[in-house]
C-alpha cells in the first residue's frame, strides 16, 4: 500500500548496495538507482552515500528508515477504507489539517454544502507537516485524507498524481518575526531584504515560486537558503531571529510571533483545494458545491485564509 519508490529505498537500505537490491527486486541496478533518485527528488533529501563496499544511509535516510510510522500508516489505509464502508461512513469527506494548512474555509462553505447534500459528513484529519508525510498524503489522496487546501501548479500536481480546484491566487510575501526591524513596514522593497537570510523551498516545487527565487538570487546582497520541507520549526526559527521566509501569509496564521509582509512585486501562486484524480462520490459532491457556495456567500473565504 505504500509508494513503490519507498519500497525500493527500503530494499537498498537493507541490502547495502544497488546491485543486491536489484537482484531481490528483479530489476536492473540502473532502474534501482533511478527509483532512488526520484524519491530523493520528491523528498528533497539525499538518502544514500556511496562507499567502496556499497551504499550507506545518510542522516536523512536513517531518519526515514528508522521511522516505521511512515510505512505502517499507509499500509493500513486499505483496511481503514474498508471499515469506513462497513461502518456506513460512505458519505464522509476527510479534510487535511496541519499547523501550516488551514481548514477555516469550512465554517463558511460546509453549511451551504449540507443544504444540497445533507447526508455528507465532515472529518478533520490532523497530520504532521514534514516532507515525507506531505508527499505520501498528496500522492495517495483518498486513502487517509480526501481534501487539502494549498498552493499548487500543473507540475506540482503532475508529480504528485492529484488534481486541484483553483479558487484564488495568493501573493508571495515575506514571513518574519513581529520583532524584526522590517516588521513595521507594510510593503517591503527588494532592497529592504539586503543583508538578511531568506529561507526558500528547494528546487522543483512550483515554477512561479522558483521564478521568484531566481529573481531574488540576482541580488548578491540577499542570502537565500533552501529548506527541505516546510515545517513549523522554520517559523520558530524566524520568530527568534532576523531570518525570514519567502512564502504565503496562510503559513503564518498559526504563529503569534510571525507576520507576513507584502513585497513590491506581483508574484502569486494558485491556491485552492487539492484532491484525488479519482475522487469518491462524497468528495465529488463537495467539489461540485464549492463554486455555488462561494457565489451564494458573496465573498471568497479562500482569499481570506
Amino acid at each position: 500500500m505504500y509508494d513503490k519508490h519507498l519500497n525500493v529505498f527500503l530494499t537498498v537500505a537493507n541490502s547495502g548496495s544497488f546491485s543486491k537490491a536489484a537482484k531481490k527486486l528483479k530489476i536492473t541496478p540502473q532502474a534501482v538507482l533511478k527509483q532512488v533518485q526520484l524519491l530523493e527528488e520528491k523528498l528533497g533529501v539525499k538518502l544514500f552515500l556511496r562507499t567502496s563496499s556499497g551504499v550507506v544511509l545518510t542522516g536523512g535516510g536513517k531518519s526515514i528508515f528508522n521511522d516505521p510510522n511512515y510505512i505502517i500508516s499507509f499500509a493500513n489505509e486499505a483496511r481503514k477504507r474498508a471499515r469506513y464502508i462497513e461502518d456506513g461512513k460512505v458519505n464522509l469527506v476527510r479534510f487535511g489539517f496541519s499547523c501550516l494548512t488551514s481548514v477555516d474555509y469550512l465554517s463558511n462553505i460546509w453549511p451551504l454544502v449540507l443544504e444540497r447534500y445533507p447526508r455528507l459528513k465532515c472529518e478533520i484529519v490532523p497530520f504532521e507537516n514534514d516532507g515525507l508525510t506531505v508527499w505520501q498524503l498528496l500522492t495517495h489522496m483518498g486513502e487517509r485524507i480526501d481534501v487539502i487546501a494549498g498552493a499548487f501548479d500543473d507540475d506540482f500536481l503532475e508529480r504528485r498524481s492529484c488534481q486541484a480546484l483553483k479558487l484564488t491566487e495568493k501573493p508571495l510575501k515575506i514571513l518574519l518575526s513581529v520583532f524584526h526591524p522590517l516588521a513595521s513596514k507594510k510593503v517591503l522593497s527588494i532592497s529592504d531584504l539586503e543583508g538578511y537570510e531568506i529561507l526558500v523551498s528547494g528546487d522543483l516545487w512550483m515554477r512561479r515560486y522558483d521564478a521568484a527565487k531566481s529573481f531574488l538570487s540576482k541580488n548578491s546582497k540577499i542570502k537565500l537558503t533552501n529548506y527541505q520541507s516546510l515545517e513549523f520549526s522554520l517559523l520558530n526559527e524566524c520568530a527568534n531571529s532576523s531570518t525570514m521566509i519567502l512564502g504565503l501569509d496562510v503559513w503564518a496564521n498559526n504563529h503569534p510571533l510571525i507576520t507576513a509582509a507584502a513585497l513590491d512585486w506581483d508574484r502569486r501562486l494558485p491556491y485552492g483545494i487539492i484532491f484525488s484524480k479519482t475522487p469518491s462520490i462524497p468528495v465529488s459532491r463537495f467539489i461540485e458545491m464549492v463554486f455555488p457556495a462561494i457565489k451564494k456567500l458573496g465573498f471568497n473565504p479562500f482569499s481570506q485564509i
